[in-house]
């Protein structure tokens, strides 16, 4: 897991090489001639290999270098850069490493210019990570330039301890490196184990893994959800399961457990320690019927009270679809959900309100969505499905319905994601510049007021995105699949700080 990084600020493309290419070469001692007189001749110059420049291949451009240490045995190190490539032809044709001591410089060449290249008028965002072998290097201090961008890392031999959690006031509850469930106090300190029992296949054994935790308001519990794998001759036999887990006395307990259908969505109601929860449906629910899936089987939101221990359904399938993804407004006034039209994607929005006992719905999918804070606006982004490129951030009252688009058109790629501020004046959202097959997102705050966009910084695979109760932090995780960091972007000193080493974080909002 790679665990020291620096913000990388531009970039929508993630092309990875492992090239392990070192020259170290120490300088030859020169000899000394006795002087002699000559008479100078005609001479032919000695043959030579073209150098790469007189071979035509050309420099990237790099904007940003940061040096990653992993966790393993030897230690991962890579140098990952970021910039854009010369044209819309380029590709990486030669990397080359030259030490020198504890100085690392890498070129990164790239093939000769077409000259039938249609022109770039926007710039390939480009990105790439070199391997460093550390294994017999010298402890200390070393500076490494990648096409004249300097950067520099402390090499210790050993990985890095788990980041402590900053003084940002955050409480939250993240999936670790180790795919457990942890937890990171807002009184700071390291970030405590919650869950021990997360195994893969390689380790041998039962297969347990843990997703899309939910921490309650006031940190008191978490939960999550656990599919629990057997192996079997034909496979492996999974039990999924929604699990609570007390963070106080470390007791756990299932809430729904199926061998056939994961928990559909679960979500605490805001100041409470009830968990609403969706349970799929059923294998014939799809045998369509009049053109429609079967309403007689289909499901409705469930809920359990970790008070009182009970558990109930808290709102009927009245328009005759299966209900999942609950969400509650911050308010706990309307839980929304989606209904299961289509067998992929989002299904339609719908949301019942507990103070007037209705169920109403939008008869239309949102995608990606979020309250307001005062249950009064919904933003979405229209993503149900795979993105096709077109997606932009919208808003809409919950009562007459009329949607305006609050993100700006792009000439390339897409707006998604909107979390409402706690004040209900900004939105944040992620912009994709570079299409549905970018990894590169750039993370965007907008004031509703004027329409003011500030862009925080780029980041790779966004996942989550929540605010702090107090509105001065941005919490999210970010970085490569298999290495993502916990991040908290400060809006007073206008940084972003890891937080932890872990993916999924979900934040504490008492």
């Amino acid at each position: 897991m790679l665990v020291k990084s620096i913000i990388v600020r531009i970039g929508v493309l993630s092309v990875l090489l492992s090239l392990f290419l070192a020259a170290c070469a120490a300088p030859a001692t020169p000899l000394t001639p006795e002087p002699v007189a000559v008479t100078p001749q005609p001479t032919t110059p000695p043959t030579q290999a073209p150098t790469a420049a007189e071979a035509g291949n050309r420099p990237i451009q790099i904007t940003d270098a940061q040096v990653q240490i992993g966790v393993g045995s030897p230690i991962p190190v890579e140098v990952v850069a970021s910039g854009s490539m010369p044209d819309l032809c380029a590709q990486v044709a030669q990397v080359e490493q030259q030490v020198s001591g504890t100085r690392i410089e890498i070129e990164i060449l790239a093939n000769p210019a077409d000259p039938n290249c249609p022109p770039d008028p926007v710039g390939i965002p480009f990105r790439i990570a070199v391997p460093l072998n550390m294994v017999q290097m010298p402890l200390g201090a070393y500076t490494v330039v990648v096409n004249g961008v300097e950067t520099s890392f402390e090499w210790t031999g050993a990985s890095p301890e788990v980041l402590p959690v900053e003084n940002l006031g955050l409480t939250f509850a993240y999936i670790g490196t180790d795919s457990n469930l942890w937890i990171a106090d807002a009184s700071g300190g390291p970030p405590r184990q919650i869950t021990s029992d997360a195994a893969t296949m390689e380790a041998g054994g039962d297969i347990i893994s843990y997703y899309f935790p939910k921490i309650s308001s006031d940190g008191r519990y978490i939960a999550a959800r656990r599919d629990a794998g057997v192996p079997v001759t034909e496979g492996v036999q999974y039990q999924f399961g929604l699990w609570v887990y007390d963070t106080e006395t470390g007791e756990s307990r299932p809430v729904y457990e199926d061998a056939d259908s994961p928990p559909a969505g679960f979500d605490w109601k805001p100041g409470t320690h009830l968990l609403a929860y969706g349970i799929g449906s059923d294998p014939n629910y799809f045998i369509i019927r009049g053109g429609k899936p079967d309403a007689a089987l289909a499901t409705g939101i469930f809920a359990a009270d970790l008070d009182s221990g009970a558990s109930d359904l808290l709102v009927a399938p009245e328009n005759g679809y299966t209900l999942l993804l609950p969400t509650w407004s911050p308010d706990g006034r309307f839980l929304s959900f989606d209904e299961l039209v289509y067998m992929e994607g989002r299904g339609p929005f719908a949301y019942y309100d507990f103070e007037s006992q209705e169920y109403i719905p939008w008869d239309e999918p949102l995608g990606v969505y979020d309250w307001s804070p005062d249950g009064s606006q919904i933003a979405y982004d229209r993503l149900t499905y795979s993105p096709n490129g077109t997606e932009r951030i919208f808003t809409r009252p919950r009562l007459d319905g009329a949607e305006q688009q609050i993100s700006a058109d792009l000439d390339q790629g897409y707006a998604f994601y909107p979390a409402y501020s706690p004040d209900g004046m900004q939105i944040a959202y992620l912009i994709n510049p570079g299409g549905p097959e970018s990894l590169q997102h750039t993370l965007v705050v907008q004031d509703l007021a004027n329409g003011e966009t500030r862009e925080l910084g780029s980041y790779e695979s966004v996942w989550y995105l929540e605010w702090s109760s107090d509105g001065r932090t941005l919490v999210f995780s970010a970085g490569p699949y298999d290495s993502q960091q916990v991040y908290g972007y400060d809006f007073v000193n206008g940084i972003a700080t890891e937080l932890a080493q872990g993916n999924q974080p979900t934040l504490a909002r008492p």
